[in-house]
């Protein structure tokens, strides 16, 4: 005889569950390094010898600093952005005379000249 139909496939299974994580991979290499930037602007400092007047009572040094705009390494006038003052102190008062101190010893075989 002739073979019999098929039958009707039956529902699917449930879900297995989730199998564990594989491993990391290796670290990838570094990249290379940028190029360097260029140089920033130099900062000077100048100190010079201030008379005694309106800055300074007793004189002092002055201090200016500034931005080296031109680069030649010396802080020009046009440059300068601060001033300050070091100011020396007043004199103070003269202290009291100390004491006289001993007579020495009188000289012996010393010739005396009169004129």
């Amino acid at each position: 005889g002739t073979d019999g139909v098929n039958g009707t496939d039956g529902s699917d299974g449930e879900d297995g569950e989730d199998g564990e994580n594989g491993k990391d991979g290796t670290n990838g290499t570094d990249g290379t390094n940028g190029t360097d930037g260029t140089d920033g602007i130099s900062s000077l400092v100048s100190i010079s010898d201030e008379p005694a007047g309106d800055n300074c009572v007793d004189g002092g040094k002055k201090i200016n600093s500034g931005i080296d705009t031109n680069g030649d390494g010396t802080l020009q006038e046009n440059e300068i952005q601060s001033t300050d003052y070091v100011c020396n102190g007043e004199a103070g008062v003269d202290g009291a005379d100390g004491a006289d101190g001993l007579n020495g010893k009188n000289g012996s075989g010393c010739s005396v000249i009169t004129f």
